[in-house]
């Protein structure tokens, strides 16, 4: 196998698996727009390396320059290396922001549970004055009961 054949035939592979990662996180990342456009590009990349090892096997009279062909290949292998080390990222951010939308509801239900609980309570007016102040709230005494402005 000549070396140039080899260049090309890697560089349209790596383009290949480029491709497939790409499609792989538009289910991961949830963002279809992005990774599609990043796939698209892949693939006219893919088909410009594909169209180049065409022309050089059927003996096209323009053989392809080796040192840019060997620059193609850098390139797609560092698209592959990039998108395989982005994929665990975009994963355990995807993990923290459902851990956070479970930790805000879990928070605000038990905000609301709380406030029921100290504004019900004649014993606990005291406690419910402190708190409000901590939140930053201006909270009033009037005919034996607290007030809120």
């Amino acid at each position: 196998m000549n070396t140039l054949t080899f260049i090309l035939s890697a560089s349209a592979l790596l383009q290949l698996i480029a491709i497939v990662l790409a499609v792989r996180l538009v289910r991961i990342s949830g963002r279809f727009v992005a990774w599609l456009v990043l796939a698209s590009a892949f693939f006219v990349q893919f088909v410009r390396r594909s169209y180049t090892l065409y022309a050089f096997l059927s003996g096209s009279t323009n053989p392809p320059d080796l040192v840019g062909e060997l620059l193609g290949l850098f390139i797609s292998f560092l698209m592959v290396i990039g998108i395989a080390a982005i994929t665990p990222v975009i994963r355990s951010l995807r993990t923290i922001d459902k851990k956070n939308s479970e930790s805000e509801k879990n928070i605000a239900l038990f905000l609301i549970i709380y406030r029921k609980a100290f504004r019900s309570s004649a014993l606990t007016g005291n406690i419910y004055w402190l708190m409000m102040r901590l939140q930053g709230r201006a909270v009033k005494q009037g005919m034996g009961f607290w007030v809120t402005p």
